[in-house]
């Protein structure tokens, strides 16, 4: 296994200024106690996995709507030979936990982060699922379904010069990425904002400037790259279904 993928979502009533202004004027009001993060565990680990590998499995068809108009003859994502079924990962969420804690609101070159402004602060009511949903319907995967990557092939950016746009981007491409295998969420509050972040473990990280899947040219070609003995191909999703370990 090799590199962990960073996918970050802050929401803030008064966003830092590497942040400032991605995302809409309000969407909600997020407080907290300023407690240390929460990993995302049971029904609602459950919850996110079903809204990621509905994702892959739709894209693995070749059911998934492309959204970007410097590609307006593209009307669907290619289908894929090879895309595994996520796992949830306990530890990976830990370490999301651990990794907000440790940096805060600061983010490294070549790590992957949005943002977006939550309005004026107040009293937070809402659940840590209802704080993934607001991240993943309206900007990970609503992103996909309404802008979309202006190419099917990855373009890496450096955070230090990614535009905005191009941090969603680099989202899309890392959700439906070929060597994803499992992931991890944790969520933090603050006391006017809170945190959504997610690790992917990855078999090898993505190219630039190459997919990031094998596309299946014919129907036949779908799920047909999946290792038959350690995660044989689904067929009712599509995806790669890795075998429990021993």
């Amino acid at each position: 296994m090799s590199v962990l993928s960073i996918i970050a979502i802050l929401v803030a009533a008064t966003a830092a200024t590497n942040i400032s202004g991605y995302g809409p004027p309000v969407i909600g009001v997020a407080a907290g106690t300023g407690a240390t993060a929460v990993p995302y565990t049971a029904a609602v680990a459950n919850y996110i996995l079903a809204q990621v590998n509905q994702l892959r499995s739709n894209v693995a068809w070749g059911r998934q709507s492309w959204h970007n108009s410097s590609n307006p003859s593209n009307s669907f994502w290619p289908p894929a030979k090879k895309l595994y079924s996520l796992k949830w990962n306990a530890t990976l969420a830990t370490t999301a936990a651990q990794w907000m804690d440790a940096r805060g609101d600061t983010f490294g070159a070549g790590e992957i982060n949005v943002g977006f402004w939550a309005g004026t602060a107040g009293v937070n009511t809402i659940t840590g699922q209802q704080m993934f949903e607001e991240g993943w319907n309206n900007w990970w995967y609503g992103y996909l379904t309404s802008t979309g990557v202006p190419t099917f092939n990855y373009q890496y950016k450096l955070s230090t010069t990614i535009t905005r746009d191009q941090h969603y981007q680099n989202q899309v491409w890392m959700f439906v990425g070929e060597n994803a295998l499992s992931i991890g969420c944790a969520y933090k509050n603050y006391t006017s904002t809170y945190r959504i972040t997610c690790l992917l473990q990855t078999n090898g990280g993505m190219t630039n400037n190459s997919p990031p899947y094998n596309s299946a040219a014919t129907p036949c070609e779908i799920c047909s790259l999946c290792p038959p003995t350690t995660a044989p191909c689904g067929p009712a999703r599509g995806l790669c279904i890795a075998k429990a370990a021993g």
